[in-house]
């Protein structure tokens, strides 16, 4: 998806066509703009959601909890002490 946000802006301000009209160039050109704006904007949103499901990631070097919680005769885990009361 960023890949194709960047590329995306970069073709649209490469492609920006002559009118001969100024206003109409003008109004054209401003469009462009935001459409290449709109497009680098999604570029950088990709790239920070990316980042953060990197981060949420767990790291293969970290290991396995290994402990489990032990179920009583009823099938639940046991209640410490503490939520017991």
């Amino acid at each position: 998806m960023r890949d194709c946000a960047r590329d995306g802006a970069d073709e649209v301000l490469s492609h920006l066509p002559d009118l001969g009209d100024r206003e109409l160039q003008s109004a054209v050109d401003a469009y462009l703009d935001q459409v290449a704006d709109l497009l680098r904007e999604v570029d950088a949103s990709a790239s920070e959601v990316a980042d953060r499901l990197d981060l949420a990631t767990p790291s293969k070097a970290a290991p396995e909890p290994t402990a489990r919680p032990t179920a009583s005769a009823g099938g639940r885990p046991r209640a410490s002490r503490e939520t017991a009361r």
